[in-house]
């Protein structure tokens, strides 16, 4: 059985008014809801394998200090793709970079990441930063994943609950 954790990034810096969207690093909240989330997935031996990762400097802020937190490090992979990405273009870089590791990581942003949650999980459900959803599958392959009943959410987990 297959694990997709899809995760939104940690809370941004907004007092640079002179950075671009993609440029926008992590406040002090944000660095320590990361690492917040980290810990949590590693106490629930949930450490991916890979995480694919949006190349915004938030996103990859969020990754960096998650790894931190955990002794086996996971393959990161940054990519143009994820960032501010469709539900289509996440589902479709998991389908191309997944490869067969057991445990995937998505670290995106809303509105997409959220929307992807809830198209799979049936239900509407809006992230806050730094949250993440826990999805098992029963599907053998990536490829194969698309918005069925295959697909089971198993955590949805938010920094001020821990």
């Amino acid at each position: 059985m297959l694990k997709l954790i899809l995760m939104r990034h940690a809370k941004s810096d907004w007092s640079q008014g002179n950075q671009s969207d993609h440029q926008r690093p992590l406040n002090s909240r944000g660095i320590r809801d990361a690492k917040r989330m980290g810990t949590w997935l590693k106490e629930n031996d949930l450490t991916p394998e890979i995480i694919l990762c949006s190349n915004a400097c938030r996103t990859e802020q969020t990754a960096e200090l998650m790894l931190e937190q955990w002794e086996s490090k996971p393959a990161l992979c940054l990519t143009q793709e994820l960032y501010l990405a469709s539900p289509e273009s996440i589902q479709r870089t998991v389908h191309q970079d997944a490869c067969d590791f057991g445990c995937v990581m998505v670290l995106a942003h809303n509105p997409g990441i959220s929307y992807l949650i809830s198209l799979l999980a049936g239900e509407d459900i809006q992230l806050p930063t730094a949250g993440l959803a826990v999805f098992e599958l029963s599907i053998e392959h990536w490829s194969e994943l698309r918005n069925s009943s295959r697909v089971r959410l198993i955590s949805l987990t938010k920094p001020k609950a821990l």
